[in-house]
């Protein structure tokens, strides 16, 4: 009988062997779980940080795109030089290009809110100034320095700026800890 005491024993060995050999398997797979969450995280972390830089530099874009166009169109006011109604078309297009790249940005619900007033008020001065533009065109540059008088271009570009500041402050990214 003590062959059978010895496989007895051998069979608790095996099974206390499967048990440990379990136990290991399943602390590697709970190790490989945890890495990959960590890993993950930080990725997610990095592509925030990307994004958020990248929205930040097409707000910054649109704005000095309309600034520009703003100068261009004074200066086109001031002397009829082609060369600043050139200057001032390009502009616009330089500021309706980063106006589309904002549209199909990633923006939290509330920087959404900003952006489209943002938006909305960026076609406003631009029509103005288009405005403006055709009115000199049209009527010379009395009528449109009278338009430009009326201090609506300025009141707007005042409430883009304003959009733009809170807009660069949401954006800016808190203080990332990576892997938590």
């Amino acid at each position: 009988m003590k062959w059978l005491s010895d496989l007895r024993s051998k069979a608790v060995s095996h099974t206390n062997l499967l048990l440990a050999t379990v136990a290991a398997l399943l602390l590697a797979l709970c190790s490989t779980v945890a890495a990959d969450i960590t890993v993950w995280q930080q990725v997610k972390d990095c592509s925030y940080l990307e994004i958020s830089r990248y929205n930040r530099r097409n707000v910054q874009d649109t704005y000095t795109g309309l600034l520009e166009a703003n100068v261009a169109e004074r200066g086109y006011l001031f002397t009829g030089s082609i060369l600043d109604a050139n200057e001032y078309y390009a502009s616009v297009d330089r500021a309706r290009t980063a106006e589309r790249a904002l549209v199909v940005g990633k923006f939290t619900p509330a920087q959404r809110e900003y952006l489209a007033d943002m938006l909305t008020s960026a076609n406003n001065f631009l029509d103005f100034l288009d405005q403006c533009m055709n009115t000199y065109n049209k009527l010379g540059p009395v009528a449109a320095g009278d338009l430009v008088r009326t201090h609506k271009g300025y009141r707007e570009l005042q409430h883009i700026r304003e959009i733009k500041n809170l807009l660069r402050d949401s954006l800016i990214p808190p203080t990332v800890e990576l892997g938590k």
